[in-house]
């Protein structure tokens, strides 16, 4: 049961996310996992469950800590409070993740999951979408009554008032949504390795979105199939394809005429402060840094960034040299080690830390666990491997 509990809080941890307590900044999917650690420990003690830990994340973990108690016992800033608090935040996630989900994070539980969910929060926005273009109103993504983000609020009552600003499902943000759903799309689609209903599905809400992340995730899934498959595509699997390309097709030029479209347009590649300047202009701000020290060690994880920065340019101002090189080494273990579900999830993740924050946010907790508990297909014998020449045995 409580591996049950522990599948199902992480793969719905983004959305209970969105839900505001009265406990200091926790939102009630950090009050539920801080309940629940007790349930965990007392059960391993019990049944005499050995800890299972998994050493890459815990190394990161061990880092921050000895870093962050150096940067206190040097620090003269004001600030400080909250930045232990912002840090502390992140290593629960961590810890969270080292200690218990090679114990009690249930993988193929989890995808059935984690499928129902991605599938209803597409279909979500789509009934978002249709009540707001033929019927004029806007349907919330999040529970009434319930207390939520004053920027989350702030943008229901603007939506309500008629705003166009995007849909966002049940979701914060639109990339958030395309960063939830791009997993599932892409562990379904290359392991699967066919085109079915659920994929459809995932590809219209992707685009539908009008978050650059997630269309521009759809390109790179579907031309990594599709050069996987490239010489092994079955007559159905063309047809589907051509189903796809289809509905894209019919879909696209309605799509474009909506003021959903217009936004997304100007914010990608027309405003001056476009969303992909956003993401990437501020690559080069992190090289800038003179002090030897910092180099070497980094300024210590959230230390004040002015402006937007990615997760990739992050790891090297937070955790310096050292920490970059530690990332190139496990990037390269996992693209020569993993396989079927762990090289699916490690490859989004990888893909998302160039232009999103996903390692340092909320979302890691759905991630991560399909990349500690990836089964090994090779060895069960349900897929030979997803990065090479796909072949499903039944």
């Amino acid at each position: 049961m409580l591996k049950k509990i522990f599948t199902i809080l992480l793969i719905i941890f983004p959305i209970l996310y969105m839900y505001q307590t009265p406990i200091l900044t926790l939102t009630v999917a950090d009050v539920l996992l801080i309940i629940l650690i007790p349930f965990l420990l007392i059960d391993m003690a019990r049944k005499k469950i050995k800890i299972s830990i998994y050493k890459p994340l815990g190394i990161v973990v061990l880092y921050i800590i000895l870093q962050t108690l150096i940067i206190i016992l040097l620090s003269n800033d004001s600030n400080i409070n909250s930045i232990i608090f912002s840090i502390s935040r992140l290593l629960l996630y961590y810890t969270v993740l080292t200690v218990f989900t090679k114990t009690y994070f249930d993988i193929e539980f989890g995808i059935k999951i984690y499928k129902k969910v991605a599938i209803f929060v597409c279909c979500f926005l789509f009934l978002q979408i249709i009540c707001e273009k033929l019927f004029g109103f806007y349907i919330p993504g999040t529970i009434p009554g319930l207390p939520v983000s004053e920027a989350l609020t702030e943008y229901n009552e603007q939506k309500s008032a008629g705003n166009p600003a995007r849909l966002r499902s049940l979701f914060a943000e639109p990339a958030h949504f395309s960063t939830y759903v791009s997993l599932i799309f892409a562990i379904d689609l290359l392991k699967e390795n066919k085109i079915n209903k659920r994929i459809i599905i995932y590809t219209l809400g992707l685009l539908l979105s009008g978050s650059s992340t997630g269309i521009f995730m759809v390109a790179i899934i579907y031309a990594i199939y599709f050069i996987k498959n490239m010489k092994s595509f079955s007559k159905r699997t063309i047809i589907n394809i051509t189903v796809v390309m289809a509905l894209i097709a019919i879909i696209l030029p309605m799509y474009m005429q909506t003021e959903s479209f217009k936004i997304f347009f100007e914010r990608t590649f027309v405003n001056e402060n476009s969303s992909i300047d956003g993401r990437f202009e501020n690559y080069g701000m992190v090289l800038e840094e003179t002090n030897t020290i910092n180099l070497i060690f980094g300024r210590g994880t959230f230390a004040e960034i002015d402006g937007y920065i990615p997760a990739l340019p992050r790891i090297y101002f937070y955790y310096g040299i050292i920490g970059m090189i530690y990332f190139i080494i496990r990037s390269a273990r996992n693209f020569i080690k993993l396989k079927g579900t762990q090289f699916a999830s490690w490859l989004v993740l990888f893909i998302l830390i160039f232009p999103t924050e996903l390692i340092f946010g909320y979302l890691i907790m759905v991630y991560m666990p399909f990349i500690i508990k990836g089964e090994n297909e090779r060895k069960s014998g349900n897929i030979d491997s997803i990065e090479g020449s796909t072949k499903i045995i039944y």
